[in-house]
């Protein structure tokens, strides 16, 4: 439908080993986005209007007719979960249950019995990027382009959740890391690409303060390291960097925060991380920068 908001990314995507589906999206949905960023098979139509329920060849648009449909899914399911009397999805007003409108967020029920609003555990991180937080505690950036850039004053849509991340995987067709995007993820111990990244670009201040972090072996299409974006990993040890790495610590994003000032240098990629030893080619951009910085 044209409402679906996440479809599950990653290596194990919702769709994936099954290359005979063919998705019917609504044009500039989501939806879209997904396949397009996933390689799924799919036909544009039109956003609809109005919600209707179909079964094979027939349409339900009355309360009636919808019950009949649900009731029949229901029975071929073999669920009895399920209540379907009365309910009219193309009601404004309808409530479930519980007596909550439609889209209103669900909250955890202290012990005094009001509602502590719970943070989402996935959403939008870039026009076409999207961000989960698995049960194993890994956080997954997928889909494809840019992803957003933040700042101290505007941090990332999971910051609130960074004492459950303790790894991070960014998918093949991600193009740049945002600035800020994991910073202060004491926690992450890990960093994982697919094999074929299309990264380019790690941008200012990216993984600052991932104290629990100790190697990471960026993808070979790396080409600029934004200033600071490893500062204050106090425990990184080993950064395999690709040949294709031609800038290290120059300002990638325009910001206010920690932006240098006129006649200062750009915060160093690596200040504040003591035990950084950086690999690379022989001969390449990021082995001059290593032996300049003493990072070899």
């Amino acid at each position: 439908p044209d409402g679906v908001s996440w479809i599950g990314s990653g290596s194990n995507h919702a769709f994936n080993h099954s290359d005979g589906v063919t998705l019917s999206v609504a044009r500039g949905s989501y939806a879209a986005d997904w396949a397009k960023g996933h390689g799924v098979k799919y036909t544009e139509r039109e956003p609809e209007k109005t919600i209707t329920v179909s079964s094979g060849s027939s349409s339900a648009t009355s309360v009636d007719d919808q019950n009949k449909v649900s009731e029949k899914l229901v029975a071929k399911s073999g669920r009895t979960d399920v209540a379907t009397e009365g309910y009219n999805p193309s009601d404004s007003n309808a409530t479930d249950k519980e007596g909550k409108e439609p889209g209103e967020k669900a909250g955890v029920e202290n012990k005094q019995g009001s509602e502590q609003e719970v943070a989402p555990n996935q959403g939008r991180c870039g026009e076409a990027v999207t961000w989960s937080l698995d049960e194993s505690g890994t956080l997954i950036i997928d889909g494809h382009g840019k992803m957003d850039d933040y700042s101290d004053d505007r941090p990332a849509p999971w910051a609130e959740l960074s004492k459950s991340i303790v790894s991070i995987h960014i998918g093949p067709k991600v193009e740049t890391v945002g600035a800020y995007a994991f910073a202060g993820l004491d926690k992450a111990k890990a960093v994982t690409f697919d094999d074929g990244s299309e990264l380019t670009e790690i941008h200012d201040f990216a993984f600052s303060g991932c104290k629990t972090l100790r190697e990471i072996e960026l993808p070979n299409k790396v080409a600029k390291i934004g200033q600071g974006a490893f500062e204050r990993c106090e425990n990184l040890e080993i950064v395999g960097l690709p040949e294709s790495v031609t800038s290290i610590g120059e300002v990638l994003v325009e910001q206010e925060s920690k932006q240098p000032t006129a006649g200062q240098a750009s915060v160093d990629a690596f200040a504040g991380s003591p035990l950084v030893k950086v690999e690379a080619e022989k001969g390449s951009y990021a082995s001059q920068y290593a032996d300049e910085h003493k990072l070899l």
